[in-house]
């Protein structure tokens, strides 16, 4: 097994959620200092580029996103043009009816190359995007209840129905205090 392998599946087992990439640093996604959940840093973006695997359900509680990282962390060495340092979550929320959540686990990278046949590609448009800071051991409702408050009274809204979920180096586990994670939500002016 080779390390960068090795590594996933490690960090993917002991975290459950998630783990760190390794390969190339064209494309990088900004740091964002630590900020609550309601007062997000507004930033632009250039088109990302996402190489991983994917499940839908109804509702995101129908996924299951710890055998999704595990899944990635078997094959994610063959994916070629990874940026080193990050890796990602992408959920989709479809507006129409019957809706389904889609969430996209994997990485970053500078172009589209070799890739398992189960992994796919999904390309995200350069954009502005509010970008909040969360401590992982806060959970998630209370996040995404802050987001959709401050979107209310806000001068933004949501451009796209998805948010994309950050870990780089200052995720450790899902129940350290200390723990971060950015959520980026692609916004547009009201």
């Amino acid at each position: 097994m080779h390390t960068r392998q090795l590594l996933w599946v490690l960090l993917a087992s002991v975290i459950g959620l998630c783990a760190v990439t390794a390969g190339g640093t064209e494309v990088t996604i900004e740091h964002i200092e630590e900020e609550t959940a309601v007062k997000p840093k507004i930033v632009d973006m250039p088109e990302i580029i996402l190489v991983g695997v994917a499940d839908g359900a109804p509702d995101v509680s129908g996924i299951d996103i710890a055998a999704l990282w595990q899944r990635f962390a078997a094959a994610a060495e063959e994916v070629e043009h990874t940026i080193e340092g990050v890796g990602y979550e992408l959920h989709i929320q479809t507006p129409a009816e019957p809706c389904m959540h889609f969430c996209l686990v994997g990485t970053q990278v500078s172009e589209i190359g070799a890739m398992p046949p189960d992994m796919f590609v999904k390309v995200l448009p350069a954009g502005t995007y509010a970008v909040f800071t969360h401590h992982v051991v806060e959970g998630y409702k209370q996040l995404y209840d802050g987001i959709f408050a401050w979107l209310e009274s806000s001068e933004y809204e949501e451009a796209h129905p998805y948010d994309l979920q950050l870990y780089d180096s200052r995720f450790t586990t899902m129940d350290d205090p200390e723990s971060v994670q950015d959520i980026y939500v692609p916004v547009r002016l009201k």
